[in-house]
């Protein structure tokens, strides 16, 4: 048996020529277009062990109509470490990045008998956005009120970039960027100027107002039912921030800001970090947007809900409903 795992290609290399390169017991090999530029990274192994064959099962739990149990074959496992320095390897001539998180899976039976013994020939996760048609409505007023206080709004134009900045890093999964985008938003607002830890962390902590927009996110329901989206996150925030106050979250945020602020190879403790591993500071991501969020919706409100911009859009509403 063969598996064979395809992980899309960003960035433009055009190869003069190619062939399939074996390494720790793996092939590793390139899909090219028409003018011999990479589109796919393609890295198979055979599969001896019947262990690591896919399983499929009907009915595997009460609520759940079909399984899917994918192992992974050690050739492949540690194909998945070479991933990394090869992508910052092939850099240097013009790579972009391997997506890593969602190869195409595929098994190929090498004869008749794994042919008919196979339940499953391949397998792709990906991510899918929401159907338009299913998207929750926005009322136009907000919109119209946004586009009246846009002018306005300028002074507040800094944090409510590093926001949307952080909300694209976040939908891109790159959370390690997200979470420092995030962070200046916090930073801009209530740093007063402020940038080694303790006095950060003390700025942060002296805010009222920081502190009542933590809380309201840690004691929302909905924080732990919509934007700690997975059981993972769930239990993570359990055991890392749950018992903490709000005071204490704002000093870990500052900690973790500290973490990724420097890094050096000889670091081999637990506060080594890789720039890759995003999914590592997913949680620290999630929680500092909510509080972000927070942040910049007590900014933009005075601006959007002005007494004014109400005035104005009801009487251009009126106008162009003719009057209803």
């Amino acid at each position: 048996m063969i598996c064979r795992y395809r992980y899309r290609v960003s960035g433009r290399v055009r190869l003069a020529g190619k062939f399939a390169v074996p390494t720790n017991g793996a092939r590793f090999d390139f899909e090219l277009n028409e003018h011999g530029v990479i589109t796919h990274l393609i890295v198979e192994a055979s599969v001896t062990d019947e262990a690591y064959w896919p399983q499929a099962t009907i009915n595997p739990a009460h609520g759940v109509s079909f399984g899917i149990d994918i192992p992974s074959p050690p050739a492949l496992e540690i194909a998945q470490f070479v991933l990394r320095p090869l992508e910052g390897l092939l850099a240097i001539y013009g790579l972009q990045g391997i997506n890593k998180e969602h190869p195409a899976v595929e098994w190929i039976p090498e004869n008749d008998e794994e042919q008919s013994r196979l339940k499953l020939f391949s397998f792709q996760r990906r991510s899918i956005e929401t159907d338009d048609a299913e998207l929750r409505p926005l009322s136009f007023d907000l919109v119209a009120r946004s586009v009246l206080a846009a002018f306005d709004a300028r002074t507040i134009e800094v944090p409510l970039s590093f926001y949307r900045k952080g909300l694209i890093d976040c939908h891109e999964q790159r959370y390690i960027e997200a979470f420092y985008d995030f962070f200046f938003v916090l930073e801009t607002v209530y740093g007063q100027g402020k940038f080694k830890k303790a006095a950060l962390q003390q700025a942060f902590k002296s805010s009222a107002a920081l502190v009542e927009i933590v809380n309201r996110v840690v004691s929302d329901p909905e924080f732990m039912t919509v934007a700690l989206r997975t059981r993972t996150l769930t239990d993570a925030y359990a055991q890392r921030f749950g018992k903490l106050s709000p005071e204490q979250i704002l000093d870990e945020l500052v900690e973790i800001r500290g973490l990724l602020h420097h890094h050096s190879s000889a670091n081999r403790t637990e506060r080594s970090w890789n720039p890759d591993d995003h999914q590592r500071f997913e949680l620290e991501a999630v929680l500092i947007q909510q509080i972000a969020f927070g942040i910049v919706f007590r900014l933009a409100e005075p601006f959007v809900f002005d007494e004014c911009h109400e005035s104005t859009f009801l009487s251009l509403a009126r106008t162009a409903t003719g009057g209803r």
